[in-house]
């Protein structure tokens, strides 16, 4: 087993903290692909993948209700951290006007996203329900459990 944690003086002989991905020495990990975080690096949180888009209904997950595939990307052999957030609608006319309340529920699985979401409208409005646009961003941050 590997020791996916050190902290105190590293092999580079600086002090610091590194945590390695599943497989790897935190004590000989030298390429940032091979580690979650290093106190080393400039930026806190290494991107495995980001992109923006829309849900499709073809592709979805049943679990307590409907999810909705947003994104794929490629497998790191864990499940990630993500975020996701809405940008705006990009189909039905909605604007800052329009009355819908948007509920959202993420599913985060090791090579996707899935959005559980229900629109809201209030009694009055008739028109068309929009199509939302949300942006995306996975880590190469396993998800705790």
């Amino acid at each position: 087993m590997a020791n996916r944690i050190a902290l105190g003086q590293l092999q580079t002989g600086v002090y610091g903290l590194r945590v390695s991905l599943p497989g790897y020495n935190a004590l000989t990990a030298l390429n940032p692909e091979q580690c979650a975080f290093d106190s080393a690096w400039a930026e806190m949180v290494q991107i495995h993948a980001a992109g923006v888009g829309t849900c499709s209904s073809s592709d979805t997950i049943s679990w307590q209700g409907t999810y909705y595939r947003l994104a794929t990307f490629s497998s790191q052999g864990f499940v990630p951290t993500a975020n996701v957030w809405q940008i705006n609608a990009v189909s039905g006319g909605a604007n800052s006007d329009t009355p819908f309340n948007l509920a959202l529920g993420t599913l985060v699985t090791e090579t996707g996203i899935y959005l559980g979401y229900n629109i809201y409208a209030y009694p009055s409005y008739t028109g068309e329900i929009p199509t939302y646009q949300f942006a995306w961003v996975v880590s190469k941050v396993p998800m705790l459990s």
